[in-house]
């Protein structure tokens, strides 16, 4: 029924009839409005992703380009393709993979580090067009799918808790603990997550909108907001990356175990993103599966490599 939904015929423009927005409950304002949302929950990564892979020795700014454009490419293929208005790019974890962990850490120079990274997005390919994918999907309890929804929010929400500074990973540990709540970049962050909460508690629509825009204005007296030179610039030439991925050298069997470690952290990450994102959209069904997931599917593994 709810494919049936979602593939109905619509009139009137030309994005009710693409997109089936009517069938779906929606209407261009309130995509224009999610779509403006998530860009802004999201722009942190074309900071974070092009760091940690700089980190490995990648172009800075080559990689920041690399970056917008697997953004732009797969989130137009989600939409067009599958239908989904999900976004997809590049992934904190595999971006620490490729520029911390195996460059830092295992001294694998970052050209081998993509090439592991793209034979994953491969094999995870072949997974989707035979169909496996999709039963591994549907053999997971109830209970797992909600506990991994669960995981994604609390890593995103810890992710953003040390970003602002209001927790902290002990060096001799490297357990989290308490950082300083009284630092600008803590009172920002505090000011605009109480105001998320008042607005949606209110249930104003772009509630998160609003109080990503209000942190982002009062932190510019707070000094954490820090204003560009100029708006509009140039993109770097994405020439020291382009090309640059080494599959045959990635095929070396000492670094099975690190496909399977970019392999595992993709397939549930992805399984948790799609079924978290798609129940809030209400695209699930009453066992909690989506209707025709090996689009997704695919095009995450497309994206992925």
């Amino acid at each position: 029924m709810a494919d049936n939904m979602i593939n109905a015929p619509t009139s009137g423009s030309w994005l009710e009839k693409r997109f089936a927005l009517r069938a779906r409950g929606s209407t261009v304002r309130t995509e224009f409005l999610a779509g403006v949302t998530g860009f802004l929950a999201a722009a942190y990564l074309l900071v974070v992703i092009p760091g940690l892979l700089a980190a490995g020795g990648m172009d800075k700014g080559a990689a920041t380009t690399g970056t917008i454009i697997v953004f732009v490419l797969a989130s137009l293929l989600m939409a067009f393709y599958a239908n989904l208005p999900f976004v997809v790019g590049p992934g904190i974890g595999g971006s620490v993979l490729v520029g911390i962990t195996l460059a830092g850490s295992e001294g694998i120079n970052w050209q081998i580090g993509l090439g592991i990274a793209c034979w994953s997005g491969i094999l995870f390919f072949l997974l989707t067009k035979f169909g496996l994918r999709e039963v591994v999907t549907r053999s997971v309890p109830q209970s797992i799918k909600l506990g991994l929804t669960a995981s994604i929010g609390l890593f995103v929400a810890v992710l953003g808790f040390r970003n602002a500074g209001l927790v902290l990973a002990n060096p001799k540990t490297n357990a989290l603990m308490l950082g300083d709540f009284l630092s600008p970049g803590a009172l920002v962050a505090l000011a605009g997550f109480f105001v998320a909460i008042a607005l949606q508690a209110r249930r104003i629509p772009g509630a998160i909108l609003w109080a990503i825009l209000f942190a982002t204005v009062i932190g510019i007296p707070f000094g954490v907001t820090k204003l560009p030179d100029s708006f509009i610039g140039i993109p770097h030439s994405v020439g020291p990356v382009f090309g640059e991925v080494d599959l045959i050298g990635a095929l070396n069997i000492a670094f099975l175990p690190f496909l399977f470690v970019f392999f595992a952290a993709e397939f549930f990450s992805t399984m948790g993103t799609t079924l978290a994102v798609g129940g809030e959209a209400g695209l699930l069904d009453k066992e909690g599966n989506m209707p025709n997931i090996n689009r997704p599917f695919i095009v995450d593994s497309i994206a992925a490599a």
